[in-house]
């Protein structure tokens, strides 16, 4: 694939994020310190210190420009080398740097998820879901959800799903090295299952709003993590994939419980940008033969229409034929739908050139994707 198929490594200018182990000093102690910094009070040593977590840290450095840039609204402050901050002046300085450091208001991480959305399809995915979010009443969150289609659809509610994914992320999280937050004995599980479960029967009285403010804030924290982990590393979760094709496959998720929270509101289901339909797309070809199992010699060729469409030629096994045995034309969102378990596999409307056999096979394996 091309540059702009990569999907979620974005611009490396990003420093590791204020919440990662291993600094020498931690951002709370970087705020209390930045009054005595601005008049050039430190010693040496803690300045250093100082200068490093400032130099590691994208949260503190980015709360430090705008701090910087109120200083220069406010007009009390001459240069960061030579600061001529006043007491009023600087308590009010350092009152809203504190604003800034702690702010976990969705209007923080929503920013945080705009500037993401730019390169990664999963920060797309969880904004455009959180934009639905604000259609559904809080009373609408207990009602059962509403599928298209699935063989193995649980029994769950609005605000199941989140928690769902709330769960699924935060062992995302945890490979990339962050610290998630989850209820009761969640976060000691391995299996994304055993994990969904564990959060489910914690959220027994969380309100919508802090069930939603969990999951959120945890996507923004990932989201700012990405920049700092090797496109080539291995994420196991548990199909080991890597981070590019990890965050497609959280994307896809996403954006399919975004179709059932709307199927089950009544509103309009997201379609997503076609570069990023793309990549989920393409991945979920690309698993084909994990869902349909080995089939030697054998090689289906795989053509989506519309927006994110492309075509895609997949080996089921060893031993491939120069030309595929069959070749399937679909929509790409009915395939997306289709391998995401939302729509049934004996009505989706498809074309077949070749083996219509082991097309209809392939097409009826395709949902398996959605559990694998």
């Amino acid at each position: 694939m091309g540059d702009d198929k990569v999907g979620c490594i974005g611009p490396m200018h990003y420093r590791p994020a204020c919440h990662r182990k291993g600094h020498v000093m931690d951002c709370a102690e970087f705020a209390e310190l930045v009054s005595e910094f601005l008049d050039g009070a430190l010693d040496v040593a803690t300045e250093m210190r100082f200068v490093e977590h400032l130099a590691d840290c994208a949260d503190c450095e980015t709360d430090l420009a705008r701090m910087w840039e109120t200083t220069r609204l406010i007009g009390a402050l001459g240069t960061p080398e030579q600061p001529q901050l006043g007491a009023p002046a600087r308590d009010r300085l350092l009152s809203e740097f504190r604003h800034w450091h702690h702010d976990t208001t969705t209007e923080h991480w929503l920013q945080v998820l705009r500037d993401a959305s730019a390169w990664c399809p999963y920060a797309a995915q969880v904004l455009a879901l959180n934009t639905l979010l604000d259609t559904v009443p809080e009373s609408e969150w207990q009602r059962p959800v509403r599928y298209r289609w699935s063989n193995h659809a649980p029994d769950w509610t609005v605000g199941n799903l989140i928690s769902r994914l709330s769960a699924v992320d935060s062992l995302l999280a945890q490979r990339l090295g962050l610290d998630p937050v989850l209820p009761g004995e969640a976060a000691s599980a391995a299996d994304p299952l055993i994990r969904t479960e564990s959060v489910l029967a914690a959220d027994t009285s969380p309100t919508p709003d802090l069930i939603r403010a969990r999951w959120f804030a945890q996507a923004a924290r990932i989201c700012l993590t990405l920049p700092t982990i090797p496109p080539a590393t291995i994420i196991d979760m548990p199909v080991p994939l890597p981070l590019p094709d990890t965050m497609a496959r959280r994307a896809f998720e996403t954006w399919v419980h975004a179709v059932d929270v709307a199927d089950t509101s009544g509103a309009a289901a997201p379609t997503p940008q076609p570069r990023h339909l793309n990549a989920m797309a393409g991945l979920g070809v690309r698993m084909l033969p994990r869902a349909f199992g080995q089939r030697p010699g054998a090689t289906v060729e795989v053509i989506l229409s519309g927006p994110g469409g492309d075509r895609w030629t997949v080996a089921l096994g060893p031993h491939p034929p120069a030309r595929p045995d069959t070749r399937i034309t679909m929509d790409v969102i009915d395939f997306c739908l289709l391998s995401g378990g939302r729509l049934d596999p004996g009505t989706i409307s498809y074309a077949v050139e070749g083996d219509s056999a082991l097309a209809r096979e392939i097409i009826a394996a395709a949902p398996a994707f959605a559990e694998s």
